[in-house]
């Protein structure tokens, strides 16, 4: 009898040898967490002759069975609560529970199947946390030892480590899969408006956190250009330099990591009203900042390590696409620019021309048109050189640049004007003034006209002979009709110049 026993004894810990090199064999060939588990189970169940065994893993503070073998497959996905059940216990108090006899035991819950007797249930823990529990039932009374113990323990662990190595490894793939898809996205996007919203949403949906934002510098503000709230948050809130967490971010290129905002002496309130943490990262390409990319989130510590090491590489592409986009701004620009004065060129003076007209007719707004012409500009070129003149230009396009009216920059590198000013040719000048009536015209003419005799003539003095020459304009101003085209607009601000000329040069003549 003895020497029957050993033999069973030295079988059954063959069998338990076999099972733990089989599952070792799995955890280093399996990538996939569902296909770990099912194995895991089945084989557990064919080595070691349980009834059934199961695998439930810990998803929202509930024990969710995700894998099985011996049960039908209806029940995948069944839940049981923290302290609920042998198995509920087992994760509780992150110990054995080992039920030799369940119909003594107070709280075994039935599994369905007919006849059980044991049932035994091991924690599954990678690090001190708690990732799910194994069980097993036996229609045997008392069918766990101490041996099947400590070799189901070893095999908990073994699968704790294959748990943990397949999650950090889909997560790296995950952030890869996230950071290629959001690099071809933003990549390919050249307008500014367009991006900033690409990539937040991009973030919300694949990363999960209750507010992004992206802020630019314009000036000596961050303004928030882009944000994932919808319309419970407005674009155009501003932060200085140096205050709040984005502020703080951008003044000294660092990532700002608040755990806590409550406990925070600089944490400037947000659209996001239940806020717990708040994260700034700067984004920069070859150290020159472009922005600020803002999360906050409404759990306390939420940002981790790995999360903000995503997010850093993250930052590197949109610096990278804002470079981009600011390299294609300069690019249509220098296609629609005047290369001696930087001001716009005819070109663009015919297709914003024609969007103005477009827009003050549908909606009924004034538009006018100031044509201004450098006087004698052929006698400063003749009798001081080309490059006198040309210093000449520069200094009046500097000049009506300086003296249109303009609003906050809303861009990466350029204001948008109001007025916009040409070079028209030659030694020509053009502003057109929108929501602006011929009255209004006439006095930013006269204005400029007297700008450009004082201001010009102070910084670029001509002695020709032993006298003065005075650098002065002849302005023309017109106001859109009812019934006009460009081309009408055009032709009678043109007329309304000549008619300076005519009458003597250095004034303002107008045709209603």
């Amino acid at each position: 009898m003895a020497s029957e026993a050993n033999s069973q004894e030295l079988k059954k810990k063959i069998q338990q040898m076999k099972l733990l090199h089989q599952i070792g064999l799995k955890i280093v060939s399996v990538f996939d967490l569902n296909e770990l588990l099912s194995s895991v189970v089945n084989l557990t169940r064919e080595i070691l002759g349980y009834d059934d065994c199961a695998i439930f893993l810990v998803q929202n503070r509930k024990l969710v069975l995700k894998a099985l073998a011996g049960f039908p497959n209806k029940v995948l996905g069944k839940e049981i609560p923290f302290g609920k059940g042998v198995v509920g216990r087992c994760a509780e108090k992150r110990e054995i529970i080992n039920i030799g006899d369940v119909s003594k035991c107070s709280f075994y819950i039935p599994s369905g199947l007919e006849n059980i007797k044991s049932e035994i249930a091991l924690p599954i823990v990678f690090s001190n946390k708690l990732l799910g529990v194994l069980t097993i039932e036996s229609s045997k009374k008392n069918a766990f030892t101490k041996d099947d113990e400590e070799t189901l323990d070893i095999l908990c662990s073994q699968i704790g480590v294959a748990i943990q190595n397949i999650n950090v490894t889909q997560s790296k793939i995950k952030e890869m899969e996230f950071l290629h898809q959001i690099g071809l996205k933003i990549v390919s996007k050249v307008e500014l408006d367009e991006l900033l919203s690409c990539v937040v949403n991009l973030i919300k949906d694949k990363l999960g956190y209750s507010f992004t934002g992206i802020f630019l510098p314009v000036g000596k503000k961050l303004v928030l250009k882009a944000h994932s709230m919808g319309e419970e948050a407005h674009l155009g809130f501003e932060i200085k330099f140096g205050e709040g967490v984005v502020g703080k971010s951008a003044e000294s290129k660092e990532v700002i990591n608040v755990g806590d905002i409550s406990k925070c002496d600089f944490y400037i309130p947000s659209e996001l009203k239940d806020a717990k943490s708040a994260l700034a990262i700067p984004i920069l390409h070859e150290n020159r900042l472009f922005g600020v990319l803002a999360v906050e989130s409404s759990e306390k510590n939420a940002f981790k390590k790995d999360d903000i090491k995503l997010l850093k590489i993250l930052c590197s592409q949109i610096g990278i696409a804002l470079r981009n986009v600011e390299m294609h701004e300069e690019l249509q620009k220098l296609a629609i620019t005047d290369s001696l004065t930087g001001l716009y060129n005819y070109r663009f003076f015919r297709n914003r021309l024609e969007q103005e007209i477009t827009r003050a007719k549908r909606y009924g707004r004034p538009l006018s048109l100031i044509f201004i012409d450098i006087d004698d500009f052929k006698f400063i070129n003749d009798n001081f050189g080309h490059l006198k003149g040309d210093e000449v230009l520069i200094a009046i396009a500097r000049l009506i640049l300086d003296n249109i009216r303009k609003v906050d920059s809303v861009s990466i590198m350029k204001e948008v004007e109001i007025d916009i000013a040409v070079r028209y040719g030659g030694e020509e000048f053009m502003v057109i003034l929108p929501e602006t009536p011929l009255q209004g015209a006439i006095s930013a003419g006269e204005r400029l006209r007297k700008l450009i005799k004082k201001e010009v003539n102070e910084k670029i003095p001509l002695i020709y002979n032993g006298r003065r020459f005075m650098i002065t304009s002849s302005v023309g101003v017109a106001s859109l009709k009812e019934d006009d085209t460009s081309n009408d607009l055009i032709k009678r601000v043109d007329q309304a110049m000549y008619d300076a000329k005519k009458k003597g040069k250095d004034q303002v003549c107008w045709i209603e």
